[in-house]
């Protein structure tokens, strides 16, 4: 039977505030969306305060191929997932006993609330 085996948490690099995104959602999508106000309304309403990034947002200002921009995800996913398992394995606190990484079967992540939440 499938179980929890442990669990870790990373936080990407960059971290960013709602109105600094929200400043630079304007200044990159203003000229497509003439309603741009009425959509940034969504960064207020959400009662979040902070998100993390993995790159820092002067990369989104330039033009990545979309071979690059997959590029760079595999890379990350797999740098981010790495940090991930190797917490995960070292966390006595679910841990019972040693575990090497290749005695996993699966290695499932999801999107903390908390990474998105008001208080960060």
């Amino acid at each position: 039977m499938p179980y929890l085996l442990s669990a870790s948490h990373v936080k990407l690099p960059h971290l960013l505030s709602q109105e600094k995104i929200m400043e630079f959602s304007r200044e990159i999508f203003g000229a497509s969306f003439k309603n741009i106000e009425r959509l940034l309304k969504a960064f207020k309403n959400g009662q979040v305060k902070n998100r993390y990034f993995s790159n820092d947002l002067d990369w989104f200002k330039e033009d990545h191929s979309f071979a690059d921009r997959n590029d760079l995800y595999i890379q990350q996913a797999v740098k981010f997932g790495k940090e991930a398992i190797e917490k995960c394995l070292a966390n006595t606190e679910f841990l019972k006993e040693e575990l090497q990484a290749n005695e996993l079967d699966a290695f499932f992540f999801y999107l903390k609330h908390g990474d998105c939440h008001p208080d960060h």
